[in-house]
């Protein structure tokens, strides 16, 4: 029900004209309340395999951060030009300086997580406050270099979608179901593993010839 419903929220509320960024963030964090509730569901019926589930749930938040961050990417890069995490992070620094809270500095390094993943720079909000913005400049692409990056992109776009939350969380409610749990768990998050870390090899192998298109700067 989830999954169908997941797009809904945001349908509606672009129907009726009440979206916004805190919807939008709201909607994130449901996301992933709602994984941790299926997990921790299943650990308490299972009563033991509790290693293997952390593990499986550690390997799918990973996923789910990594993918947040390229789907980002790829979209903006090409309906805009530009990385749109770049964007993402200096809104949500402008957001804090206007109303503090303590759900935007969790974004903010949420954020700098991926940051950390993708691109092994980590700067502290502090840090941003001095001469952090410096680092988050990247150059516009014409139309024909997105139309050229959409293109290139493509298989680097399939492979990713096969890495977020939702596949892992339908395998596992339907391993559970069935009642095979016990016995594909441990499979089942080699194989999660294994494709993530094997669609990170294909992102790095290919980051850098689509990067160079228009000359776009990574952060």
């Amino acid at each position: 029900m989830v999954l169908i419903l997941d797009c809904v929220d945001g349908q509606l509320a672009r129907a009726k004209k009440c979206s916004s960024d805190w919807g939008r963030l709201l909607d994130g964090i449901a996301g992933y309340i709602i994984y941790l509730a299926v997990l921790a569901g299943i650990m308490i019926g299972l009563d033991k395999e509790y290693m293997t589930l952390a593990l499986f749930g550690l390997i799918t938040i990973l996923r789910a951060i990594a993918y947040d961050y390229c789907k980002l990417t790829m979209i903006t890069m090409i309906q805009k030009g530009s990385d749109g995490n770049f964007q993402e992070i200096l809104d949500t620094y402008s957001k804090i300086s206007d109303n503090d809270s303590i759900l935007l500095r969790v974004y903010f390094y949420y954020l700098q997580l991926q940051r950390l993943m993708f691109c092994g720079r980590f700067t502290s909000l502090g840090e941003f406050v001095g001469s952090g913005r410096e680092d988050y400049k990247g150059d516009l692409m014409s139309s024909s270099e997105r139309k050229d990056y959409q293109q290139k992109a493509s298989p680097l776009m399939i492979a990713w979608s096969w890495n977020g939350v939702d596949l892992p969380l339908f395998l596992l409610v339907l391993m559970s179901l069935f009642g095979v749990i016990e016995s594909y768990l441990l499979p089942l998050v080699c194989f999660l593993t294994l494709q993530f870390v094997l669609t990170i090899i294909y992102h790095q192998t290919q980051t850098q010839r689509l990067l160079n298109i228009g000359k776009v700067k990574s952060i």
